[in-house]
């Protein structure tokens, strides 16, 4: 892997980490900016919920961190389009927000994975 590829990615693994940050432990107080039909109950009554999403963000970030440290671009690839395929359900399915916070960023991160 280049060293853009490893930037890319190490980018995109720090998105997930803040993602993941806000889905387990500012839920109540941030939610709303991702979802903002929740008032403040439905985000109390969504909170495991949200901490559960925030444990898989996690997971991806283990393994765009492990395609770094293995300096692999098979699995840099991998978890780069699980991250894209969220993204663009998370789109489909809540509002446009993981377009351009995870599908975006990690379309570009595969460009640049395949032309670097």
């Amino acid at each position: 892997m280049s060293i853009f590829a490893i930037i890319a990615v190490v980018i995109v693994a720090a998105i997930h980490i803040f993602i993941a940050y806000i889905e387990m432990m500012q839920w109540v107080e941030k939610g709303n900016g991702i979802i903002p039909d929740f008032d403040e109950e439905m985000l109390k009554r969504t909170k495991p919920m949200a901490s559960n999403q925030g444990l898989y963000n996690l997971f991806l970030v283990a393994g765009l961190l492990w395609a770094v440290f293995a300096k692999d671009s098979s699995i840099a690839l991998c978890f780069l389009l699980f991250v894209l395929i969220a993204g663009v359900f998370g789109g489909i399915t809540l509002n446009r927000k993981p377009i351009i916070a995870q599908a975006v960023p990690a379309a570009i991160a595969i460009a640049v994975l395949y032309l670097s």
